[in-house]
């Protein structure tokens, strides 16, 4: 296959990562993590094995708490939108703010935070309020397969754009 055929691959599986991460049910860090490899292969400079080493560790760590959580918590698709949507928003506008890994990161965190937040402010969330430590419980287990699959899909849009 050409690297531009790659490099296409590459950009579908991101937006598909960025797409199913508002579905709950679906492991959209899988998505995320093809692309970035789909990107590695077309010879992205970007995407070095150490960074593919990284987010590998990142997915499977997000797949075995996926595993690990209540199902009941994994499926709940409450608040699942306000997560995926603000920690999007944090990635890109990381990246706009500094095209570096480590700010899509922090921007996609800080994204994460906002959304639940706000879903912890809507008449469904308030009992993200009322009990104690179940703001940071729903954080863990939204935000952060949330920020790692939009950390690797914006990542490789990134890449992609500047290869293309």
């Amino acid at each position: 296959m050409s690297p531009s055929l790659i490099i296409v691959l590459a950009c579908i599986l991101a937006v598909v990562g960025l797409v199913t991460m508002f579905l709950p049910r679906v492991p959209a860090v899988l998505a995320g993590y093809l692309a970035l490899v789909s990107a590695h292969f077309a010879g992205a400079v970007f995407v070095s094995s150490q960074v593919l080493w990284f987010w590998g560790v990142a997915t499977a760590l997000v797949l075995g708490l996926r595993v690990l959580q209540p199902r009941a918590l994994v499926d709940a698709s409450q608040g699942h939108w306000f997560t995926a949507a603000g920690t999007i928003a944090g990635a890109f506008a990381g990246f706009a703010i500094s095209a570096t890994q480590a700010a899509v990161i922090l921007g996609g965190a800080a994204g994460a935070f906002v959304g639940t937040a706000a879903f912890s402010r809507t008449a469904t969330g308030s009992v993200l309020r009322q009990r104690q430590g179940a703001f940071v419980q729903y954080l863990c287990a939204k935000g952060i397969p949330a920020l790692v699959c939009a950390s690797m899909s914006v990542m490789t849009l990134a890449i992609a754009s500047a290869v293309l």
